[in-house]
């Protein structure tokens, strides 16, 4: 019987001139750790980590990856060998995974079916096969058509609802981003990350993830991130306020301080109190807001443990209530018979959804780059300024 005839032969290239057999040790480290009575799931990990023999074309592989390059047309063991297609020879690779192994001569290979979605553990064990090997510039679109399906429309994060419905949590998306070195997936995956879990418990999500230790970096990164985005978010409240009161800035809960009057205006002198006052409209309208953004803490807070457990994505849940409230009604304005004529501007709604938009477009995606540089601490570089970056690789911020 011929190689290609064996039924523990998966053939990727029936032209093939070599064998991958993958997975020999981590085979035989499963099974020796197992005891007779293994459980389903033990027994599901044993059969996905068989060993496999894998025929595939040489030339692709090199192609494919300059680590094969090197290991089979240098000077190792395995580039002595004759590759031919009557009687291939067999190259090891007993650590690596089987099932990551054969994924990726697939989709080097352009084999069918390879486009269908393989689910979070299939692309991270793909992602560490592909950082060994140095192969993710040739799995980089593979990798994105099989990511896109999470992005939002605005192509600002990732869609957190699809992520669910794929099995995928956001901590996942970060690490497998990370793992894969796309700088545009990971951008993505940091901001969706830094605006749906608060900066208290940025650790103990990645811990969840990380078998080994977390990267101190990414962590001070996200942090740093997501407590900007909170103090955008948080000035909100009073730039609605200080429109509100008419006046360039908001010093308290429920009234401004009043500005010294003119000398040179001869209007500044007005006491009228319909001109400079606040009507009962006014008034309650201000208390109504006021009431609003201190009962949702949505507040500008020196407290550095109340910041911690804030999460951008519940103040921007929290900010569209504000958004909501309705000043046309009767009881947020005054008595029809006082004849008041101040009615609520309508560009506070605008005004709402200006500031919003402004404190979304200054929470970028971390620099993949910044991230992973571990040479200089992130003290020492300002990479959240919106101007002037001193990394080169996010220069296209500004642009």
């Amino acid at each position: 019987m011929s190689i290609k005839e064996n039924l523990d032969l998966k053939v990727v290239d029936k032209l093939g001139d070599v064998v991958l057999e993958a997975g020999c040790l981590l085979w035989d480290a499963l099974s020796t750790g197992a005891d007779g009575h293994q459980s389903s799931e033990t027994v599901q990990e044993l059969q996905q980590k068989a060993p496999l023999r894998i025929l595939v074309s040489s030339k692709v592989l090199t192609i494919g990856s300059p680590v094969f390059e090197k290991m089979l047309h240098g000077r190792f063991a395995e580039g002595q060998h004759h590759f031919n297609q009557e009687n291939p020879p067999t190259v090891s690779l007993p650590e690596d995974d089987p099932q990551a192994t054969l994924l990726f001569c697939e989709i080097i290979h352009c084999s069918r079916g390879v486009h269908h979605f393989k689910g979070y553990k299939a692309l991270h064990e793909l992602g560490i096969f592909a950082e060994k090997y140095m192969c993710t510039n040739a799995l980089r679109s593979w990798f994105r058509s099989q990511l896109s399906r999470f992005g939002r429309d605005d192509n600002d994060c990732f869609d957190t609802e699809s992520l669910l419905k794929g099995d995928i949590s956001v901590p996942q998306m970060l690490k497998l981003c990370y793992v894969i070195n796309d700088a545009d997936l990971f951008a993505l995956a940091s901001k969706t990350f830094y605006t749906h879990i608060n900066p208290a418990e940025i650790h103990s999500k990645l811990e969840e993830v990380y078998e080994d230790e977390v990267p101190a970096r990414l962590i001070e990164l996200l942090c740093a991130f997501g407590k900007r985005y909170i103090n955008d978010l948080a000035e909100v409240g009073p730039a609605l306020l200080a429109f509100l009161c008419q006046e360039p800035t908001w010093y308290g809960y429920f009234a401004p301080i009043p500005t010294e009057p003119d000398p040179s205006d001869p209007n500044s002198n007005d006491s009228n109190p319909s001109e400079n006052g606040f009507c009962f409209g006014e008034t309650i309208r201000i208390g109504i807001v006021s009431a609003t953004l201190v009962s949702l803490s949505l507040l500008p807070c020196s407290d550095p443990e109340v910041n911690s457990r804030r999460s951008p994505g519940a103040m921007l849940r929290k900010l569209q209530r504000v958004r909501e409230l309705d000043f046309r009604d009767e009881k947020l304005n005054c008595p029809k018979e006082l004849h008041c004529q101040r009615i609520p501007d309508p560009y506070l709604v605008e005004l709402f959804d200006k500031e919003i938009k402004a404190a979304n477009q200054r929470a970028r995606g971390i620099c993949l780059g910044c991230a992973k540089d571990e040479t200089v601490s992130v003290s020492d570089i300002d990479i959240l300024q919106d101007s002037d970056p001193c990394c080169e690789r996010h220069a296209s911020w500004c642009e």
